[in-house]
Formats: C-alpha cells, structure tokens, sequence
C-alpha cells in the first residue's frame, strides 16, 4: 500500500504532536508562597497568618506574639481547609448548589474532621515571613505522596436533599 503524500504528511504531523510534552517546572511550584490549595498532586498549601497581641511592647515581643498565634491556628486551619476542600468537591460531584443540600453536613464536618487528622504529621512549615505590621505569616504544606487521590477517595455517606425528596415521591 503506498501512501500519498498529503496522508504521509499527515502521519508525520501525528507523529510529531504525540510526542509533545509539558514540564513543570518543580523548582517554581515549590518556591510558590503565595498560592493556597493544592500546588501539586502532592503538595497542599496553606496560608496562616497571626497577629501581635495589642499588649505586647517591642519589636522582638510583638514579632514571637504573633508567631506564636499563627502556629496556635495551624492545625484547625489545615482541618478546616481540607474539610472545605473536600465539600467543594462534592458539591460539585453531586452537582448540587450549596452545602445546605447536605442533610447530614454537621457527621460528615466530624467524620472528614477524623481523617484529616490522621493527615497532620504529613505537615511541615515551608516558610515563614513578618508583615510591617509585625504579623507573621506561615506557610504551612501538608506533603504525602498522591495526596489529591488521597483526599478524593476518601468516601463519606452523604445524605442528599434531592435524594431524600426522590425517595418521598417514589413512596407515593
């Protein structure tokens, strides 16, 4: 079979494009300070941010004031971000409009609060900074290798408002 030269063309062109890659350039990712959520697949990044108690006098005091405050808030902030992130997600899987759709929202808040927990020691502080105002800002990572699957399959019952309004209809 002979090709003609517009299918020869073609094939080459194939050829070539399905060789194509983009790189990430891992470097840049990990230098990011400033980006809250997942980084990467395996980064999740979170900014946490104290401020000095009105009392404390100086520099140095009102400085370790406010560290201290913002490390006081890393683990309900991780928590709590992680938590949120993954009601996003089902919110979307589920298309539904909001987490008031959610019946069961206050268990499954206690439940995802249980397996995030378990993710703490996966934490490190990746950089730390102080404001002019003497605040200090942490930025904290949680690293665990496929971290983003991990979080996505973790299965939690949710009881839907659709679902239960589906169930009173077919019952009629």
């Amino acid at each position: 079979m002979k090709l003609r030269p517009a299918e020869l063309l073609t094939l080459m062109l194939l050829f070539l494009f399905s060789c194509n890659t983009s790189v990430i350039d891992a470097n840049k990712v990990m230098n990011d300070f400033t980006t809250e959520g997942f980084i990467d697949e395996h980064h999740y990044q979170i900014i946490i941010k104290g401020v000095p108690n009105s009392k404390s006098a100086g520099l140095v005091e009102r400085r370790e004031d406010a560290c201290n405050a913002a490390k006081s808030k890393i683990n309900e902030t991780v928590i709590q971000r992680i938590s949120d992130y993954y009601i996003i997600n089902e919110i979307q899987k589920n298309k539904l409009k909001d987490k008031k759709e959610i019946l069961n929202l206050p268990e499954v808040e206690t439940e995802l609060r249980e397996d995030i927990c378990k993710l703490l020691k996966y934490g490190y502080k990746a950089f730390e900074y102080y404001n002019d105002d003497c605040s200090c800002v942490i930025v904290y990572r949680l690293y665990k290798n496929n971290l983003m699957d991990y979080i996505d399959s973790m299965h939690i019952k949710l009881i839907l408002k659709k679902d239960k309004i589906a169930k009173e209809i077919t019952k009629k």
